[in-house]
């Protein structure tokens, strides 16, 4: 059986802070644990902002700076896995300080090891034709991960 997205998929691989897309270009973003091992994790939201279309929706869901984040962070290092991840990062102070977002929600997950965290592209529009989703086109999304 053959899945409809295929069609509509293509993979590329770029620098995650500087991302090779116009402004205005995706209905949502999202990345996965992923901002604890990106070198500068703002610049990284500040690229989210950029190509996401105003109203458009960021969705995270990351390691964060609750009591199992702290106590893991003594494990960076122990492991391929942990040896780059930051889980001491406060997500929300990320986001909420990040030009052009604006958290919805955010909630713990996992017994705080994780949090959620729902925002809107809150830059507003350009002139008529630019960066506004005009009739039903197709949704558009991208992934950020390392």
């Amino acid at each position: 059986m053959r899945l409809p997205i295929r069609d509509r998929t293509r993979f590329a691989k770029g620098d995650v802070s500087y991302l090779p897309y116009e402004d205005d270009s995706f209905d949502t973003v999202v990345s996965t644990f992923s901002l604890c091992v990106f070198e500068d994790p703002r610049a990284v939201l500040s690229e989210a902002s950029r190509v996401l279309k105003p109203g458009g929706t960021l969705l995270l869901l990351e390691h964060d700076d609750g009591p199992v984040g702290r106590a893991m962070s003594s494990t960076r290092g122990a492991s391929a896995v942990a040896s780059s991840c930051d889980y001491s990062q406060d997500v929300q102070q990320l986001v909420g300080s990040t030009a052009g977002l604006a958290i919805k929600s955010s909630r713990p997950r996992a017994g705080g090891f994780f949090q959620e965290v729902v925002a809107t592209c809150t830059a507003p529009a350009g002139p008529a034709g630019e960066g506004t989703r005009s009739g039903g086109g197709p949704r558009t999304s991208v992934a950020l991960y390392r």
